[in-house]
C-alpha cells in the first residue's frame, strides 16, 4: 500500500539491485525530459509508474510512505528496460532499491513476494551454469527459457535465424556463379602463356601449382579485405541503430573472420577448380585454336567435393540438415532440368539451321554461324564442316 499524505493506492513494488538491468535501458523523466538510464533508483528515491502518479496526485520530489519507510519520488517510468506482459503489471507499479527494501518492512510471513535473476554473460559462461539450472528445476525453481517458455518466440528467432543464414548462403551462391565465369575467362585469357609453358617443358602439375596459387592469393586478399569491410559496415550500422537497439551489442569475434576465409576458398575450389583442371591439359594446339578440352574425369571428383563442402556451408549457414539437403537435392533437379532443357533448345536450334542453309541469301550467314555453334559448343565438329 503506497501512501501519501490521506490518500492510499495498492500497487505492486518492485525492488532492483545496482547492476540492474544487465540488458537494455529503462525511458525515466526526472524533470529535464526522459532521459535513456541503464540503472534503477538509487537507495532512499523511488521511480514512479505514471498511472500511480495520476491517482494520488504525485509530483517530483514528493515523499511517500512505502511501509515502515519514506522513499522521495525522483522519477517516473515511461519505460522498464525489462518491461513484460503479466497480471502482475496490472497494479500500477514503484520502483525502489533494493537496499530500502528491509526497511519498508513488507517481508514477512504470509506476504507475496516473487524473486528473480537475470543472468547475463558470454555464451560459454551462460553454457557453463546450465547443470545448475538444470538442479534448480529438478527443486522446483522456475527456470525461464525464452525458447522454451515462449515457443512463439522462439520460434520466430529460428526461422529468422535459418531465413538470414540462408540469405547469406545465397550471396554466397551468386558470388560462386561469379567465381565461375570470371574463371572461365581468366582461363581463356591464359591459354596462350600456358601453351608456351608447355612449349618450354612445363608439366601439367606445374601449371597447376603456378595458376592455383594465383587465385588461391587472390581469394585470402579479397577475403580479408571483405572481412575488414564486413566489420566497418558493421560499426557504421550499428552507430546508426544505437538508439533503436535496447542492448548493447557484443563485439564481432575471429570466428566470423574464419568462417569467411573458410567460404571463400570453397567457393573458390567449387565453382573455379573445374575449370581450372581444363587449363592443365593445354597443348600448343590450343594456340590457334583456342578451345578447352572436355571436362577431365578428375575434375567431377572436384565438382563433387565442392558439392559436399557447399552442401556443409548450407548446413553451417541454416543450422538444419533437412533444409540442407532439401536445398541441395532440389538444386540438384534444377540444374539437372535446366541441362536438359537447354540442350533440347540447342539440338533444336541446330536442326532448323540444318533446314534452312539451302535458302537463298541466308545461306552463307547461316553457314558461318552453325559453324561458331559447333565449334563453341561441339570442340572438333567444326573442322569437319567443310568435309561434309
Amino acid at each position: 500500500m503506497i501512501r501519501k499524505g490521506e490518500r492510499f493506492q495498492p500497487a505492486s513494488l518492485k525492488a532492483v539491485d545496482d547492476v540492474y538491468p544487465h540488458y537494455g535501458v529503462s525511458q525515466v523523466e526526472r524533470g529535464d525530459g526522459v532521459e535513456s538510464l541503464a540503472s534503477g533508483p538509487p537507495a532512499g528515491e523511488a521511480w514512479a509508474d505514471p498511472r500511480l502518479a495520476n491517482l494520488i496526485d504525485l509530483a517530483l520530489g514528493d515523499e511517500v510512505k512505502v511501509g515502515d519507510t519514506t522513499l522521495t519520488v525522483t522519477g517516473f517510468i515511461e519505460r522498464e528496460a525489462d518491461q513484460s506482459a503479466g497480471f502482475g503489471n496490472f497494479n500500477p507499479r514503484l520502483m525502489v532499491n533494493v537496499d530500502d527494501l528491509e526497511a519498508t518492512g513488507l517481508i514477512q510471513e504470509g506476504s507475496r513476494v516473487e524473486f528473480e535473476i537475470l543472468a547475463a554473460g558470454p555464451p560459454e559462461a551462460l553454457d557453463a551454469v546450465q547443470p545448475l539450472l538444470n538442479e534448480l528445476r529438478r527443486e522446483g525453481v522456475e527456470v525461464r527459457d525464452i525458447r522454451a517458455d515462449r515457443p512463439q518466440l522462439g520460434n520466430a528467432l529460428e526461422r529468422a535465424e535459418s531465413y538470414l543464414g540462408i540469405a547469406g548462403l545465397a550471396a554466397v551462391l551468386l558470388a560462386g556463379v561469379a567465381v565461375a565465369m570470371s574463371t572461365r575467362r581468366y582461363v581463356e585469357r591464359h591459354l596462350d602463356t600456358a601453351a608456351l609453358l608447355r612449349c618450354f617443358g612445363a608439366s601439367q602439375q606445374q601449371l597447376g601449382i603456378i595458376f592455383g596459387l594465383q587465385l588461391i592469393g587472390l581469394a585470402l586478399v579479397a577475403s580479408l579485405l571483405g572481412a575488414l569491410l564486413g566489420l566497418v559496415g558493421q560499426a557504421i550500422l550499428l552507430a546508426l541503430l544505437a538508439n533503436f537497439l535496447p542492448m548493447t551489442l557484443p563485439p564481432p569475434g575471429l570466428m566470423p573472420l574464419l568462417l569467411g576465409v573458410f567460404t571463400a576458398i570453397a567457393v573458390l575450389v567449387g565453382f573455379a577448380g573445374p575449370t581450372l583442371l581444363r587449363i592443365q591439359r593445354v597443348s600448343a594446339l590450343k594456340v590457334l585454336r583456342r578451345e578447352l578440352d572436355p571436362l577431365p574425369p578428375s575434375a567431377w571428383l572436384v565438382v563433387v567435393f565442392a558439392a559436399l563442402v557447399f552442401g556443409g556451408l548450407l548446413w553451417l549457414y541454416s543450422g538444419s540438415a533437412v533444409l540442407s539437403l532439401a536445398l541441395l537435392a532440389g538444386g540438384g533437379v534444377m540444374l539437372a532440368l535446366l541441362w536438359a532443357l537447354s540442350a533440347l533448345l540447342l539440338n533444336a536450334v541446330l536442326r532448323l539451321v540444318q533446314t534452312l542453309k539451302g535458302h537463298g541469301e541466308w545461306q552463307q550467314a547461316l553457314r558461318l554461324g552453325d559453324a561458331n555453334w559447333l565449334g563453341g559448343v561441339r570442340p572438333g565438329l567444326a573442322n569437319c564442316w567443310h568435309f561434309r
